[in-house]
C-alpha cells in the first residue's frame, strides 16, 4: 500500500485527505495542533510546525512516504520540496519554493523583466526604514519577508506612526528584515494556475476580491471568481501571469498570484508555488473547472499520470469572510444552514466570547463558499448571507 504524507490537517487539507482515504492509501497527516480535523482521517497522525525542518525529517525516516503532498501554505510548501528533493521523491521545485517564501526576492528577479510592481526596498533597521519613506514618501507598505495570510503587514499613512508599525511588522519575520513599498491603489485580483504536466502551464481561475483597510492592516473580506474584466485587461493578466511563471521557473502543481489593476496598468503583488487558501484550490477550483483538484494533487505526489481537461462553466463561486467588530458575543444568529446554495462554511464566534476585530486574514471570524448562476444573483445570495448571520454584543 501506497503511503502519503498530508502536511497539514486544518479544514484546507480535508477535501485531499478525504480524497485519499477513498482511495485507500495509507495515510500520515501532520499538523501544529492535536485536534486537527483530519487526524480523524489519518492512519498515522504527526504534531509538526512545518517551519521545524529536522523533525519533518524525522517523520519523514520514520514511516517513508511514497509522496508528500501540502496545499495552502508556504511554509507547509517548503517542507515538502525540502523533504522530496532530499529523499528523491517528486519534485515540486526547492528554488521556487524558497524564492517564493521570500517577497523580496520574487521581486528582485522580476524587476528587470517588464512586470510591473511597486517600488520596493529591503530594510533592516527603523532608521532605513525612514530614509526609504523620504525617498519614496507616504503612504507605504510594510510587509515581513515570509509570513502568510497578510500576518504582520502594515499601510503607513502618517509618519508618527512609523516606528510601531515597522517594529510590529519585524515582529512577524523570520527573515529579520522587513520589505517596504510604494503603497499601489486599484482593483484586486488573484490569478490560479495549474501545471498538467512539466513545464506545461495553465490559468485556471481569476478571482476579484474587496479589500478593507482599517486599523493599518488590509483585510480581504471577499471574493468571487470569475473576475468581471476587460476583455482586453483579462488577456493581458493572464498573459502577465504566464510570464511570471516562466521567470520564476515553477514548473510542476499549482500557483496562486496576486495582482492590482488600475489605470496605469497590472501590478503583481506576490505569487507562490502552491494553491490558494480556504478551499481555493480544492473546492473553488474544482467547482468552476470541473477538475478534481485533490485527486490531481495525490497523483502529482505520487509521480503518476492524471490526465484532465479544464472544462470551465459559467457558475460564479463567492467567497466571503467573516470580520465582525470586536465586543462580548451576547447572542450569535445563523441562518446559512438553510441557504442549499451554500458549499462550505465557518462561523468561528460563539456565545459569552469576546472577539477582537480581525488584524490579518489569519484571524477573520470564518467564512462560507457559496455558487450561483449569475453575477445578479451571486449578489442577491450574498444579501442573503448577510441577512442570516448576525452578532449581538453585550452592552
Amino acid at each position: 500500500m501506497k503511503k502519503l504524507w498530508i502536511i497539514g490537517g486544518s479544514f484546507e487539507q480535508l477535501p485531499i485527505i478525504k480524497e485519499a482515504r477513498k482511495e485507500g492509501y495509507f495515510i500520515i497527516s501532520s499538523d501544529t495542533k492535536k485536534n486537527s480535523p483530519c487526524f480523524k482521517f489519518a492512519d498515522k497522525t504527526e504534531i509538526l510546525d512545518p517551519l521545524d525542518l529536522h523533525k519533518g525529517e524525522l517523520i519523514f525516516n520514520k514511516y517513508k512516504p511514497d509522496g508528500i503532498i501540502s496545499d495552502a501554505c508556504d511554509y507547509a510548501n517548503y517542507l515538502k520540496c525540502y523533504l522530496s528533493e532530499k529523499y528523491g521523491l517528486v519534485d515540486d521545485n526547492l528554488s521556487a519554493a524558497t524564492i517564493t517564501c521570500n517577497k523580496y526576492l520574487v521581486r528582485e528577479i522580476l524587476k528587470n523583466n517588464a512586470i510591473k510592481q511597486p517600488k520596493f526596498f529591503l530594510s533592516s533597521s527603523f532608521k532605513e526604514t525612514e530614509k526609504v519613506v523620504k525617498k519614496i514618501g507616504l503612504p507605504v507598505v510594510l510587509k515581513p519577508l515570509d509570513n502568510r495570510g497578510s500576518i504582520g503587514v502594515n499601510l503607513v499613512y502618517k509618519k508618527n506612526k512609523l516606528k510601531q508599525l515597522f517594529f510590529e511588522t519585524l515582529s512577524k519575520t523570520n527573515g529579520k528584515q522587513i520589505l517596504i513599498e510604494e503603497y499601489i491603489s486599484g482593483k484586486h485580483v488573484t490569478v490560479d494556475g495549474i501545471f498538467s504536466k512539466k513545464n506545461s502551464f495553465h490559468n485556471i481561475g481569476v478571482a476579484e476580491k474587496t479589500v478593507i483597510e482599517k486599523n493599518h492592516k488590509p483585510l480581504i473580506v471577499q471574493l468571487y471568481y470569475t473576475a468581471q474584466l476587460e476583455k482586453k485587461i483579462m488577456t493581458n493578466l493572464l498573459s502577465i501571469n504566464k510570464k511570471i511563471i516562466r521567470l520564476l521557473k515553477f514548473d510542476l502543481g499549482l500557483t496562486h498570484s496576486e495582482y492590482i489593476i488600475n489605470k496605469n496598468g497590472i501590478y503583481l503583488v506576490e505569487t507562490s508555488n502552491r494553491g490558494a487558501g480556504v478551499l481555493g484550490s480544492t473546492l473553488i477550483l474544482k467547482e468552476i473547472n470541473n477538475l478534481n483538484v485533490s485527486k490531481y494533487l495525490i497523483e502529482t505526489a505520487l509521480g503518476n499520470k492524471f490526465n484532465f481537461k479544464i472544462n470551465k462553466n459559467n457558475r460564479f463561486i463567492c467567497l466571503k469572510w467573516f470580520a465582525f467588530k470586536s465586543g462580548k458575543v451576547k447572542k450569535v444568529i445563523n441562518h446559512m444552514n438553510k441557504k442549499k446554495y451554500i458549499l462550505e462554511r465557518k462561523l468561528l464566534v460563539k456565545k459569552n466570547q469576546k472577539i477582537k476585530y480581525p488584524d490579518s486574514g489569519a484571524n477573520r471570524h470564518g467564512f462560507v463558499i457559496f455558487k450561483s448562476n449569475s453575477f445578479h444573483q451571486m449578489k442577491k445570495r450574498l444579501l442573503e448571507i448577510n441577512n442570516s448571520v448576525k452578532i449581538d454584543y453585550e452592552k
